[in-house]
């Protein structure tokens, strides 16, 4: 079973294995994002308040991607990456949602 959870903003996967649990943290996003799309925009962004409050104001889009991500323990992974952005303030809030 794998899951992905926020803790103080850092991602962790957990793998069971056996009676263990591993806690492997997402250090860098190591390719090119790529298959970007857009899943909300505008007033449809649930945190648009929030992200304009911290960043400014701007037209704030949820997007999603695909991309290769380095794990604490080195390895590197296929994850489906989202994040928020808008036009003159770029990338923010990037989490690793799973694992492809």
């Amino acid at each position: 079973m794998v899951k992905c959870i926020t803790l103080k903003s850092f991602w962790f996967r957990f793998i069971r294995v056996g009676l263990q649990l591993m806690f492997l943290q997402v250090r860098e996003i190591l390719s090119e994002i790529k298959n970007i799309e857009v899943i909300a925009k505008g007033s449809s962004v649930k945190i648009r308040k929030k992200l304009e409050k911290l960043y400014g104001r701007g037209n704030w889009k949820k997007m999603k991607g695909a991309a290769k991500v380095r794990l604490s323990d080195n390895s590197v992974k296929l994850a489906e990456i989202h994040w928020f952005e808008a036009h003159g303030i770029g990338k923010k809030n990037i989490k690793v949602k799973y694992y492809l």
